[in-house]
């Protein structure tokens, strides 16, 4: 009789070429888009918590831009280990946490939740469970600024997308397809190995959640939309709209 294979966690293979994969091409706008809103917002803050930080490119980056204390916080351990190695020496306090339970040492001004990591909270309940959780971690007046991907994602090419990306001894293959009774976004991860053999790195499954859905979830976890925009252009939402970026704040900052 054979065992089962191991569960391996999610991220726990890509951990060490995430960033040059996707990581750093989503920095540039994450980066991007944060700039533009938290100046024209007129944010300001002296402490953050980046949630869902992978990773630490962006917990890194909020450290020395803005010379501010950071805590980064994710459920990978994998991805925690290089957060670790990235924010050596910098103000960054690295903590290994389940959103939905989530609990800092002290309440900051700024939380950032980038790369689509509301949408791995694939129940609605769990993510209300998350949301409230951050609010309850945001001193009064303070700001939550995140993105989510949309089911618009899943209109172009029936519902399936093949991107393939340089690797570090081949290719990476990322097939995503949606499916659409669920509304979740179904990702298989390969590496490609020269000679055409591919190997299955990873699984993952999101939800893809409206604006609509989206808004009522905030308000009812305590935050107040302040603004939504396309993260792809920083333009008003349409129909079209795959990623959202919004800023929501908890209470009035005043």
């Amino acid at each position: 009789m054979t065992g089962r294979a191991p569960r391996r966690e999610p991220y726990a293979r890509l951990a060490r070429s995430y960033d040059a994969i996707l990581g750093e091409r989503m920095f540039a706008l994450i980066r991007r888009n944060f700039e533009a809103i938290i100046t024209a917002a007129k944010i300001r803050f002296r402490d953050a918590a980046d949630l869902g930080c992978g990773t630490g490119i962006f917990a890194a980056y909020l450290c020395r831009k803005f010379g501010v204390p950071v805590t980064a916080v994710d459920r990978s351990a994998d991805m925690l280990a290089e957060a670790r190695r990235r924010c050596g020496g910098l103000r960054v306090r690295v903590l290994r946490m389940d959103l939905r339970h989530l609990r800092l040492p002290a309440a900051v001004e700024l939380m950032t939740c980038n790369y689509d990591t509301l949408n791995h909270l694939t129940r609605p309940l769990d993510l209300l469970m998350a949301l409230r959780a951050m609010r309850g971690n945001l001193r009064s007046g303070g700001c939550l600024f995140a993105d989510f991907l949309t089911p618009a994602l899943g209109v172009e090419g029936g519902g399936r997308h093949r991107f393939v990306l340089p690797g570090a001894d081949g290719e990476i293959v990322q097939d995503l397809r949606f499916d659409f009774s669920r509304r979740y976004l179904l990702a298989e991860i390969r590496e490609r190995r020269p000679g055409g053999i591919e190997s299955l790195e990873e699984q993952h499954r999101e939800r893809l959640y409206t604006v609509n859905e989206m808004n009522a979830l905030l308000r009812a976890a305590g935050l107040a939309p302040v603004l939504w925009c396309n993260a792809e252009t920083l333009g008003a939402l349409d129909e079209a709209t795959r990623r959202v970026v919004f800023l929501a704040e908890a209470g009035d900052r005043g």
